[in-house]
């Protein structure tokens, strides 16, 4: 396991490709605070969309159609939001080696 605490020392342990790292100080901190901005993120919409089904009810025809509309979204999310999340990882990666 190879500890580091700086962006060289992370960029050298990539580059010899270390099985394990364990990433500490000021590094972890930015990390975490990428992170949870995500999750934040991805969090409040899921709340939003929770809040806007409630409100018009499923019984409704706007509420089939917002269900429809529900699945097409959750469809293009995994076909375009998968990939595009670790692409957004390895530039994650990259952003805080450099």
């Amino acid at each position: 396991m190879k500890i580091v605490t700086t962006k060289d020392e992370l960029k050298l342990a990539i580059k010899q490709k270390e099985k394990s790292i364990l990433i500490k100080s000021k590094l972890a901190n930015a990390i975490r605070k990428e992170l949870k901005a995500w999750l934040l993120s991805s969090a409040s919409v899921a709340v939003i969309m929770l809040a806007i089904m409630t409100l018009i009810g499923w019984s409704s025809e706007a509420g089939h159609t917002f269900s429809i509309v529900i699945h097409i979204t959750a469809t293009l999310i995994l076909l375009i939001g998968l990939p595009y999340a670790f692409i957004w990882k390895r530039n994650l990666c990259s952003y805080l080696i450099r």
